[in-house]
């Protein structure tokens, strides 16, 4: 199931099963998802602890988090320059676990990893650039996972 707030991207999306709604206050029934997912979203919102909450509402067990590592340079470059992108600059491996923290949740895995940026790599370096597919801090993306207290 996908969720996303605007109609377009929705359109564009291939999941079969996909519903319009806001990722604040998700239009899911508590529990109705094994693992609740976001990639590169939370670095769009005004809470993403609001949102962070409500994934962990409509989650059974699991939530993982995937946002932009503000600790790589190229990154952080990226969205000083680009105003759309600028609230990344708050996420790091650090505060990718405490925002899971204060919400509740326990993180499980919190690393930064790769160097590969969707749809902006050129091809001819893909290659050498997906030696970086490991954990290391500078790594391009910080992911988090976490589990619900007792979902163990």
């Amino acid at each position: 199931m996908g969720a996303d707030l605007s109609e377009n991207l929705l359109s564009h999306n291939p999941l079969k099963d996909k519903v319009r709604c806001d990722a604040g206050a998700l239009c899911f029934p508590g529990g109705s998802f094994d693992v609740a997912f976001e990639s590169n979203l939370l670095h769009h919102v005004q809470s993403p602890e609001a949102v962070v909450r409500e994934m962990a509402r409509v989650s059974r067990r699991h939530l993982v988090l995937i946002e932009p590592n503000a600790l790589n340079p190229l990154m952080f470059a990226f969205v000083a320059l680009t105003p759309t992108e600028r609230g990344a600059l708050r996420f790091t491996p650090r505060s990718m676990r405490r925002l899971l923290e204060s919400c509740g949740v326990e993180p499980m895995a919190v690393f930064a990893t790769g160097m590969i940026t969707q749809e902006l790599t050129p091809a001819l370096l893909l290659p050498i650039l997906g030696l970086f597919d490991f954990a290391f801090p500078l790594g391009e993306y910080v992911v988090a996972i976490g589990v619900k207290p007792g979902a163990r």
